[in-house]
C-alpha cells in the first residue's frame, strides 16, 4: 500500500513540475538608472536561453514572454549586470540599474591624442608606475636613471640646488637645435623639477617617430607626458607624508698619508735604480709638519666626506 501511495505522490509532484515549467508568463517593467532616467537599448535576456531576448524601447519599457522560474538578465553599457527569478506571479519587474564601478579600459596609455588602450597603440610607449619613481632623492629627473626603459641621465653637478640630471630618451638627436626630451604637464610644457612625486597621476615616455609624430621637430628627442591627479567627489582628504633618509657610501677606498705616501714613492724609484722622489729633509718636514703650507699631510677623505648625509622630505595635500 505504500509503494503506491509514494508512486502517486511522485507523479502528481512531476506532473506539476512539468507544468510549471511548460507555464508561459509575460514580464513588463522599466529600466530606467540611479537618477531615475530611462536606458533606451537596455539588453534582457532570458539566462541560458541563447536568442531569447529584448531591447528596451525610448521610454525604457520591455515586454518579454518566458517560461516560468526562469532567471532574467539585465545588463547595459557601463553598469553593472543584474539577474532577477521570475515567478508566475512576478509580471512586472522594474529594474534600476547601478554604475559600474570598474573602468572598462583596463590597461590605458596616455599619447598625444589622449588616453588610449594599450593593445591598440602601435609606437613605442613606456607606462611607468609611479612608485618606482618615488625613490629618496632631490628631484625627478634623478630617479629616472635605472628605472625607465631607453632613458639615459646623467647627474653634472652635486651643488644643493643644482643637483638634477640631464636626461635623453634613446640617444641624442641635434635635429630642432635641442637634445632635450619634450616635457608635457597636463598639456603644456613644464620643467620635471617644478614637480612634486605625490602630484603625479600617470607618467608616459613616448620614445619613437610614431609616437612623438604630432609635437613635429620639439618631440625629435622623445616626449614625456604627465598627468597630475584630480580632485574627486565626496569629503574632503587630507593626506601628510614625512620621510626621513639617511644616505651614505657603500664602499669608500683608502689613502696613506703623506709620509708613507713620499716614502713608497721613494721606494718606486730607487728599485729601479731612479732619483729618489723626496730626500731626507724633505721627509722630516713632511713626518714632523713643520711646514704644513709647503710639506702638507692632509688626509682629503676625512676633510671633504662625511660619514653621510640625512635627507628630509615631508607633504601635505587636501583634494575633495
Amino acid at each position: 500500500m505504500k509503494k503506491y501511495i509514494l508512486l502517486i505522490v511522485c507523479t502528481v509532484i512531476g506532473t506539476w513540475s512539468i507544468f510549471a515549467q511548460q507555464k508561459t508568463v509575460e514580464v513588463t517593467g522599466t529600466i530606467v538608472d540611479e537618477k531615475g532616467e530611462p536606458l533606451i537599448g537596455a539588453t534582457v535576456v532570458v539566462k541560458e536561453k541563447p536568442g531569447l531576448g529584448v531591447a528596451s524601447d525610448i521610454d525604457g519599457n520591455y515586454k518579454i514572454k518566458m517560461e516560468a522560474f526562469q532567471y532574467l538578465v539585465f545588463s547595459y553599457l557601463g553598469y553593472e549586470t543584474q539577474e532577477h527569478l521570475v515567478k508566475d506571479e512576478n509580471t512586472v519587474l522594474n529594474i534600476i540599474m547601478q554604475e559600474s564601478k570598474a573602468t572598462a579600459l583596463d590597461e590605458v596609455t596616455v599619447t598625444g591624442v589622449g588616453p588610449q588602450k594599450k593593445v591598440t597603440v602601435t609606437g613605442a610607449i613606456t607606462t611607468v608606475e609611479v612608485g618606482t619613481l618615488k625613490t629618496p632623492v632631490s628631484s625627478l629627473t634623478n630617479a629616472l636613471a635605472g628605472n625607465v626603459a631607453g632613458v639615459m641621465a646623467m647627474q653634472r653637478s652635486g651643488q644643493p640646488g643644482s643637483n638634477t640630471s640631464e636626461f635623453w630618451i634613446r640617444g641624442i638627436s641635434t635635429f630642432g637645435g635641442s637634445s632635450s626630451a619634450l616635457v608635457l604637464v597636463d598639456g603644456f610644457e613644464r620643467s620635471m623639477d617644478e614637480l612634486n612625486i605625490e602630484d603625479i597621476e600617470s607618467f608616459s615616455v613616448l620614445k619613437d617617430a610614431s609616437a612623438t609624430a604630432i609635437y613635429g621637430s620639439r618631440g625629435a628627442n622623445g616626449v614625456i607626458l604627465i598627468n597630475t591627479k584630480r580632485g574627486s567627489e565626496g569629503k574632503v582628504e587630507v593626506n601628510v607624508k614625512s620621510e626621513y633618509t639617511w644616505t651614505t657610501r657603500t664602499k669608500t677606498p683608502r689613502f696613506v698619508d703623506g709620509l708613507t705616501y713620499a716614502s713608497m714613492a721613494n721606494e718606486a724609484r730607487t728599485t729601479r735604480n731612479q732619483k729618489a722622489v723626496y730626500n731626507d729633509y724633505e721627509l722630516m718636514m713632511i713626518a714632523d709638519q713643520l711646514d704644513p703650507d709647503i710639506y702638507p699631510n692632509v688626509n682629503w677623505m676625512d676633510l671633504l666626506l662625511k660619514d653621510g648625509a640625512p635627507t628630509y622630505r615631508a607633504s601635505i595635500s587636501a583634494k575633495g
